[in-house]
């Protein structure tokens, strides 16, 4: 009997000292150990290429992706210049076109002014011969006449050439003889013989003028 009384606790000693082990065991395990591997394939649902497995580049690769890039900057950059360029062509073209078109329009009125001179002028020579004679209506319709057509003309940019009693000169004046009268320094216009015109700063017509000595 006491055999078998001391056989009894030696096996439930054994028993306890075994579950203790497991229990101390799955203490010791992490949980992370115990999840299932993610099966790509499964989840994409999509069999993987071994460009997929593949997931960092080799050395080789790396370099050849660092020269493909820096070689897209560089054609870039490229670009970006070549935009400039063209948007400054552009502006300039541009610019000059502007210039071309105020040149051809100014010089189509200018042709146009030059043509008008001469009926001003008939104009003026009308009014003189009229002073002499008794039409007064017939000189006040010529009068009215001449300064509509002034008008016109001081609206476009043309403007009388001030001479008498100006120092000659050359660039706006022709003279057409010299002589002396008291009054004037030499090289002064003393005579106004044809009205002279500019349009804005462009001469269109030299004035004809009298000159002292």
């Amino acid at each position: 009997m006491a055999g078998a009384e001391e056989k009894v606790p030696q096996e439930l000693r054994a028993e306890a000292e075994e579950k203790a082990d497991k229990s101390s065991q799955q203490k010791n395990e992490d949980p992370r150990d115990c999840e299932q591997p993610v099966d790509l394939e499964e989840e994409s649902g999509q069999e993987l290429t071994e460009e997929d497995e593949l997931r960092i580049p080799t050395r080789e690769e790396y370099e050849a992706l660092q020269e493909e890039l820096e070689l897209m900057s560089k054609e870039n950059e490229e670009l970006s210049h070549m935009l400039l360029r063209l948007r400054a062509d552009f502006d300039n073209y541009r610019r000059r076109m502007q210039r071309e078109k105020a040149k051809i329009s100014e010089q189509a009125l200018f042709n146009f002014i030059q043509q008008l001179l001469p009926v001003v002028d008939n104009l003026e020579r009308a009014l003189e011969a009229a002073e002499v004679s008794e039409a007064g209506s017939f000189v006040q319709g010529v009068e009215m006449i001449h300064r509509q057509l002034l008008e016109v003309m001081k609206r476009e940019g043309v403007s009388l050439i001030e001479a008498e009693g100006q120092p000659f000169d050359p660039n706006i004046h022709e003279a057409i003889g010299k002589e002396e009268k008291e009054g004037y320094e030499p090289n002064t216009v003393i005579e106004v013989v044809q009205k002279g015109y500019k349009l804005n700063e462009r001469v269109l017509r030299a004035s004809k003028v009298k000159v002292s000595c």
